[in-house]
């Protein structure tokens, strides 16, 4: 039993000693496609910027590869070998997962001494590096049973060092890269796509709200677009310190239109004036020394470490005062406050993990997008859902003001024809007890004295009558006894009485649901109609019919008259009366006519949703 386990352990160590010493070279199989390549990868650190040939001697301490070193002023060299064992050639790319190197140099070792092959980085011209690509792509070609060595420097002094690696087959890897570039693509169209919405949705509701929250995105938008390496790739090549200033600057800018954005969203100018007053006053300090770099650019050549940490200040007080702005403001709008503390948080995440794989931290969920791009991406898709909510809510109002807008508009008619109702029956009692008895002493007085023509005291009965007649129009509801639909019959017999017309009415259902003023003012249109046929249509048929059926009261009138074109004939005074006691009844009014052939009018009125 003993023997048995001294064997196990022998094995263990030699299988042990076998890993090891496979990670001392990586053998390149005909099936290979890609790897991370971390674990074969030695490590040797300096503050000294050794000849390259040094790192041949056997004194070098080369150490296990940490990956992330965090902030560092040394100088890093990397170390590893590849075996193909296939027996074809192959081609491969050595990808370096970090955009934002100063200076790569790119060594072979041959003939026992190492040869430069590439020297390339953020501070040097985007053509120089020896694949067209935002992370550091190095083309590696191996002969059948080639086993080469290279060796790799890398100077990101004075700031987080970190150099993920991957080795690829350069078939794989242009298939994933266009996959990625895809992706990427597919994602700033979105930010785009979100930027015009905000843009047209401010144009459209005219609040100033959108349009921050359109320039906060395209904001945010161009500095993960500066940050990814997009920006130095296709927008300006040649410019080594373009990358870094633009970034800056996209920078600044996202924060200065999220502050903008936070006061119209939190409505601080209302709830927090002290607050939104510093908020204004961050956000103009941070433009004031984005915009001095450009005017004074020695003496900020001088101070770069103070200009920087200024930044970083201004930018630390501007998000604690985002956090401000939603506590303050929490009683107020407390749904609002819930999702953007929510769609802050998870950018403030994405940005302390990015920091925490620049210090090495979390190694082992390092994912290959940034988590600076989620955290933003959920952040736009979570305040999205704040702002759609929010136009909801302005529609609502709008709707809520159209409605009292409408509501007053009709108080307003209803005021018109209340008035105008008002002065008919001031005008009708005048008539019928002031001008009316005078006209009919008059009457008698010539009638016993014969101091007149029978001729004169006819005409005098006839004017008599007349007045009589103006007046009952004026006043029709001054018979209360009456029905309405009498009423109705009462108007028809009148209007058409004396004349060379026939008329056929018909007034089906009842009424009693309709109160005076509804009564009222389809009696004054049914009268308005009339007078239009007797004045204008030279007609000697009309038919009328009144129907009160499914909550719907429906009036038609035909008449077989000289008809008009509908579509040039002008609304005269009579038809806009008309329109406005229809719009007052919520009604609809159609007009169907032919010259020559006579005209068709249908007005319907829900009576469910007549105002009282």
């Amino acid at each position: 039993m003993k023997i048995s386990k001294k064997i196990i352990f022998v094995l263990l160590v030699v299988g042990l000693f076998q890993i090891g010493k496979a990670q001392e070279k990586f053998d390149l199989n005909p099936s290979f496609t890609n790897v991370k390549f971390d674990d074969y990868i030695k490590v040797y650190h300096t503050l000294d910027s050794i000849h390259p040939n040094t790192l041949l001697e056997s004194t070098i301490d080369w150490q296990k590869n940490k990956v992330f070193y965090g902030f560092s002023n040394e100088f890093y060299w990397l170390k590893f070998s590849i075996k193909n064992t296939a027996a074809v050639p192959r081609n491969l790319y050595f990808e370096i997962d970090n955009s934002h190197i100063r200076y790569i140099e790119f060594y072979k070792l041959e003939d026992d001494t190492l040869s430069l092959k590439y020297h390339c980085g953020r501070y040097l011209p985007f053509d120089s590096r020896p694949v067209d690509n935002v992370k550091f792509v190095f083309p590696i070609n191996l002969k059948p049973t080639d086993f080469d060595t290279y060796y790799v420097k890398i100077d990101k002094r004075t700031s987080s060092v970190s150099f993920p690696t991957i080795l690829w087959d350069q078939n794989e890897f242009n298939k994933i890269n266009n996959r990625k570039n895809l992706l990427n693509g597919t994602l700033f169209g979105g930010f785009s796509l979100i930027f015009l919405y905000s843009v047209l949705v401010f144009l459209y509701i005219k609040r100033v709200l959108y349009l921050w929250y359109g320039m906060y995105i395209f904001s945010i938008g161009l500095y993960l677009f500066t940050s990814i390496g997009y920006s130095f790739q296709y927008i300006n090549q040649d410019s080594v310190a373009f990358n870094s200033v633009f970034r800056v600057i996209t920078l600044v800018l996202t924060v200065v239109f999220h502050i903008k954005f936070i006061q119209e969203l939190m409505k601080t100018k209302r709830y927090v004036k002290t607050l939104h007053i510093c908020m204004n006053v961050f956000a103009y300090a941070l433009l004031l020394i984005v915009i001095g770099k450009f005017i004074f650019p020695s003496f900020y050549s001088i101070h770069s470490s103070m200009y920087i940490k200024s930044l970083y200040v201004l930018i630390l007080f501007s998000m604690i005062s985002y956090l401000l702005a939603a506590v303050l403001t929490y009683k107020k709008q407390q749904k609002i406050v819930k999702l953007y503390l929510l769609s802050f948080g998870v950018l403030i995440i994405g940005g302390l993990f990015l920091m925490a794989f620049e210090f090495g931290w979390f190694v082992s969920v390092r994912t290959t997008v940034s988590p600076l791009f989620i955290g933003s991406l959920l952040e736009i898709i979570i305040l999205s859902f704040v702002l759609i909510g929010e136009m909801q809510l302005i529609d609502k109002e709008k709707k809520k003001l159209s409605i009292k807008i409408i509501e007053k508009q009709q108080e307003v008619v209803q005021a018109y024809m209340d008035g105008v109702e008002k002065e008919k029956l001031r005008i009708s009692g005048e008539l019928h007890d002031n001008i009316g008895s005078q006209l009919a002493n008059l009457s008698r007085t010539v009638s016993n004295e014969n101091q007149l023509s029978g001729f004169i005291h006819k005409k005098l009965i006839a004017v008599i009558e007349d007045v009589r007649s103006i007046s009952h129009k004026l006043a029709p509801n001054k018979g209360t006894l009456l029905s309405f639909k009498e009423q109705l019959e009462n108007l028809v017999e009148e209007t058409f009485t004396h004349q060379e017309i026939a008329c056929k009415y018909h007034f089906l259902g009842e009424y009693n649901q309709l109160n005076e003023k509804q009564r009222l003012n389809m009696y004054r249109i049914l009268q308005e109609f009339l007078h239009n046929i007797l004045k204008h249509a030279n007609a000697t048929m009309v038919e009328i019919q009144l129907m009160n059926l499914e909550n719907e009261l429906t009036l038609t009138i035909e008449d077989n008259g000289v008809g008009f074109n509908v579509t040039t004939k002008n609304n005269g005074l009579g038809l806009e009366n008309i329109q406005r006691r229809m719009d007052y009844l919520n009604g609809t009014m159609e007009i169907s006519s032919v010259v020559n052939q006579g005209t068709f009018i249908v007005l319907s009125v829900p009576i469910n949703e007549i105002k009282g």
